[in-house]
């Protein structure tokens, strides 16, 4: 990988973290593992958090499968 990809990629990283949503969505999962409903409750959001939370996992979300419900953990 050239320096200007790894660039590219930081860059992208850092414009997920612009969003006052994924930050939000951030600091709720230092407290722990949550389900995407567990978020929308926590925020009073619905509807918003599995595409955002979408945005930011390349990088810094976990995401995994347990039964019917799909959790998302911080993995720094």
């Amino acid at each position: 990988m050239t320096r200007d990809e790894r660039l590219k990629i930081k860059a992208k990283m850092f414009r997920g973290f612009a969003d006052p949503t994924r930050l939000a969505i951030l600091e709720c999962l230092k407290e722990g593992e949550k389900t995407v409903t567990e978020i929308e409750r926590k925020r009073s959001k619905v509807n918003l958090t599995s595409q955002t939370i979408s945005t930011v996992c390349w990088n810094v979300v976990l995401s995994k499968t347990k039964g019917m419900e799909r959790t998302s953990s911080i993995e720094l």
